[in-house]
């Protein structure tokens, strides 16, 4: 399962959205979940975004990806949280998978809870990992201690284009 927090990537970092290559982004969140049954991959943007029309530029990468792309008129991070816990919910019920992995693109302290709601209601029933991606400066400690594996984006290779590349260009 993947919930990408967009402006996470993007506003936290001051780097604005064309300066992240978000093709880079997919690769690695894919070798992350390589060898799992995927359930459910969300990236979610705002539609109030500082950049109008970018989110229509970036979009047709993660659809074609698998993605479920979802915008929201508000802070992303009411619908992520809503959906981080009633996807992963779904597909523990209905799985038939003894291990769930959840990736989780951001670094805001709100989704700590649910995913410690997640660990304490189905952690004694199944293995459950989580991987969280986000910027060292801005995760919070207590996602990070919920974390099996914490992969820094300022580590991704290729991930933020160069100051002296075009900014018109954006990334698929």
């Amino acid at each position: 399962m993947v919930f990408i927090d967009m402006p996470n990537v993007h506003y936290k970092r001051d780097a604005g959205p064309r300066r992240i290559r978000w093709h880079q982004l997919r690769a690695a969140i894919e070798n992350l979940i390589a060898g799992t049954t995927r359930t459910y991959a969300g990236a979610y943007f705002e539609r109030k975004s500082h950049l109008p029309g970018y989110a229509d530029k970036v979009r047709p990468g993660f659809l074609k990806a698998g993605y479920d792309f979802q915008s929201y008129n508000k802070s992303t991070d009411i619908l992520l949280g809503s959906d981080l816990w009633e996807k992963t919910v779904e597909a523990i019920v209905a799985g038939k998978f003894d291990k769930l992995r959840i990736v989780i693109v951001s670094g805001d302290e709100d989704f700590a809870r649910p995913l410690g709601r997640i660990f304490k209601k189905f952690g004694s029933a199944l293995t459950i990992e989580i991987v969280v991606v986000s910027w060292k400066r801005i995760l919070g400690q207590e996602l990070e201690r919920l974390a099996t594996q914490v992969v820094y984006l300022n580590d991704i290779h290729n991930l933020e284009k160069r100051e002296n590349e075009q900014f018109a260009a954006a990334s698929p």
